[in-house]
């Protein structure tokens, strides 16, 4: 048996006809998924299924909009879900009567008569197999399982331009016949190459866009990383959708850039944290979404609204001090190590976060208000031991911050892994908070845990050309390249 472990996150931009409302409660702990191992009550003439081992732990879910997912339990209070209520994850099928079960049922038949009841059936049970076998034999790295920020330009602008010098020259991308990680049956996936012999470039930009990221990831997750996938940008069109799962060993340590989009609506990735809640995270071009991807189901179950969504995938994998793999196992034939230590939610997280929701609510208290709806989504993002202040910081809310420092937040206060606000501040481009930061007797050259400085932070993630990096600049800010720590 197993339970899933994570945190839950509201994001504040999904549109109301696509909402898949996610918010943060202490009362409600009925999610919890007992999973029988072996046991699958998927019915596969009607595609519903009785309820399995579990399901009644799970909310009721009612369809007030089109592509609604919200819990009847409460209709006026905290929104949230967890595994098997958006798309099956631990289970085959869905709850009989409600409309995400009607959008499977389509899904499954859909593939069924495009090639076969046999290979399709067979692609999801191997798809949940992989998301109940490997997670809890696995290694983690971070404490919630995948962190929202700005792509480094040094890896968006290269991409981009990629993207819009070869966007006429798409393809459709093959999948194996009864593959159900999309409906491309229906709804193909379109891809442009970074390996082609048709572009000579494609080898440099992949290159760029891996250096280019690898100081992020190796910063958030702690470890030395080594590359494994990067293979090119992948294009979804009207409709598409892409079934919650697990990556394949070895793609461990990962990010999603937004290339480019075209939407109605926007399409929210869904991830789920280690408590087995769920996760809609917005994204726009130029962002990125850090996953550990080997343990966070991922993926997009709603149709996708609008004209196209083009995205890249870049994977890596930590090894340690000898150039050993550190995550052992194969998931092509489910052979893995002993269920790990280290692979659950890390203690005293949820804590952490609650005290410094609080905080922050004492001086934000409309509940309804941005601020503390974005204050509350960078709390979880960020989960590593930030304060009140980093978070306002990260966020520019200069009012916020200058009432942590008239209360009397040290502003050289570091995190797990030695972030001060100003590093926040900096790498989010606020500049007002940085100059306010400073005055107050922030360290400019402090580093980051295998990292750097504020300006080097700033260079990185926003160019040259930003105000903060000209401003740090023209104060004489060091720079980490410059006092050698990379």
């Amino acid at each position: 048996k197993m339970s899933g472990q994570m945190l839950s996150l509201r994001h504040k931009t999904a549109h109301p006809t696509e909402r898949t409302f996610i918010q943060r409660t202490k009362t409600m702990k009925f999610y919890q998924i007992i999973l029988a191992t072996n046991t699958f009550l998927y019915q596969v003439s009607s595609f519903n299924v009785q309820d399995p081992p579990g399901y009644a732990d799970q909310p009721t879910v009612v369809p007030p909009h089109l592509h609604a997912i919200r819990p009847a339990l409460n209709p006026d209070g905290p929104e949230e879900y967890g595994v098997d209520v958006s798309f099956p994850i631990h289970h085959e099928g869905m709850r009989p009567g409600t409309f995400q079960a009607e959008r499977y049922d389509k899904f499954m038949k859909g593939c069924i008569k495009k090639y076969s009841r046999a290979s399709c059936i067979g692609s999801e049970k191997s798809r949940i197999k992989l998301n109940i076998q490997q997670p809890p034999t696995q290694q983690n790295y971070t404490d919630i399982g995948f962190k929202h920020m700005k792509a480094p330009l040094a890896a968006y602008e290269p991409l981009k331009k990629f993207f819009d010098d070869h966007q006429a020259q798409q393809t459709i991308e093959q999948w194996p016949d009864g593959n159900t990680y999309t409906n491309h049956w229906e709804n193909p996936t379109w891809f442009i190459s970074l390996e082609s012999r048709d572009y000579p470039e494609g080898r440099r930009v992949k290159s760029q866009v891996w250096d280019g990221v690898r100081p992020s990831l190796e910063e958030w997750g702690g470890e030395n990383l080594v590359p494994t996938s990067l293979y090119g940008i992948r294009i979804y069109k009207e409709g598409a959708i892409l079934a919650p799962h697990v990556d394949r060993l070895p793609l461990v340590t990962s990010c999603i850039i937004n290339v480019a989009q075209d939407l109605d609506n926007p399409w929210p990735i869904e991830v789920y944290s280690r408590d087995g809640q769920a996760h809609n995270v917005t994204m726009m071009p130029g962002d990125m979404v850090m996953y550990e991807s080997h343990t966070t189901i991922h993926g997009r179950p709603a149709p996708l609204d609008g004209r196209y969504f083009a995205n890249v995938f870049v994977h890596f994998e930590p090894i340690d001090e000898y150039g050993k793999r550190k995550n052992e196992g194969s998931s092509e034939t489910m052979k893995y190590p002993p269920p790990h230590k280290d692979a659950n939610r890390k203690k005293g997280l949820r804590a952490t976060l609650d005290e410094n929701h609080e905080k922050y609510y004492q001086h934000h208290p409309h509940e309804d208000s941005e601020a503390v709806e974005e204050a509350q989504e960078l709390s979880a993002a960020f989960a590593t031991g930030s304060t009140s202040l980093h978070i306002a910081a990260a966020r520019g809310d200069l009012q916020a911050v200058r009432k942590f420092i008239s209360d009397g937040e040290d502003v050289l206060s570091s995190d797990a892994n030695s972030w001060q606000a100003l590093h926040e501040a900096a790498r989010g481009g606020h500049l007002d908070v940085v100059k306010e930061l400073i005055e107050a007797g922030a360290d400019l050259g402090a580093t980051t845990f295998q990292g750097g400085t504020a300006l080097w932070w700033a260079r990185q993630t926003l160019g040259i050309k930003h105000p903060v990096v000209k401003y740090l600049r023209s104060i004489d800010a060091p720079d980490a390249e410059a006092i050698g720590e990379l």
